[in-house]
């Protein structure tokens, strides 16, 4: 279902996409199941234990070290969970692309051929390495990939809108926003973005349609 559609009727310059649960799939519980069999846990205690937003967590999407990160996810997980089995898991978030996402993006290129698109994601190098990648043919229709933990800020923060208004040489009202987390939503709006939450393929593929 589209929540939150944006009333404005004037036609973006840019579009900007979030990744995760937008353009690829997120399997936060397929990496719980693989943490709990390899530390020989139930799987809610990893479920109660894993949390992200963590000073951690945090210091790693904003360019710190993703091997702190990973030394303090082992201790939280418990059990007898190798640090090797501590990133097979986190990298196992990352899923396939979603389906009909790059077919959307097609369809609006082809109606908008000047259409700007760029991502502004939350993520880690350990991340990015993969998703590059996996998305390599997707991500070669956007202008520019932002990613958190290079410019040193993430969302709902300020910051990061503000680094890619700067950077696209944009106002934040000529940017449409695509994230599907609420918050990220609302902050955009708040900065002055149109800004909309995707939780499926149809959802974008509604939004790119009506965009116009």
């Amino acid at each position: 279902m589209l929540k939150n559609p944006d009333s404005s009727r004037a036609l973006p310059k840019a579009l900007l996409f979030d990744l995760g649960g937008v353009v690829i799939h997120l399997q936060f519980g397929v990496a719980m199941q693989f943490w709990a069999d390899a530390a020989g846990v139930p799987l809610a205690q990893v479920e109660a234990r894993f949390r992200l937003g963590t000073p951690a967590h945090t210091a790693m999407e904003t360019g710190g070290s993703d091997a702190v990160f990973f030394t303090t996810l082992q201790n939280q997980l418990g059990g007898n969970i190798s640090l090797d089995d501590v990133v097979t898991g986190w990298n196992l978030i990352l899923g396939p692309e979603i389906a009909g996402v790059r077919e959307a993006i097609d369809a609006c290129l082809a109606r908008y051929p000047a259409m700007r698109l760029a991502v502004l994601s939350n993520t880690n190098a350990t991340h990015a390495a993969i998703w590059r990648e996996r998305l390599a043919s997707t991500l070669s229709r956007f202008e520019k990939v932002y990613t958190s933990h290079e410019i040193g800020a993430v969302k709902p923060h300020t910051t990061a809108f503000t680094h890619v208004c700067a950077d696209l040489h944009l106002q934040p009202q000529e940017i449409l926003f695509f994230d599907d987390t609420l918050e990220n939503v609302e902050a955009a709006r708040t900065f002055g973005m149109r800004a909309m939450q995707i939780t499926c393929a149809a959802d974008l593929q509604k939004a790119l349609i009506a965009i116009g």
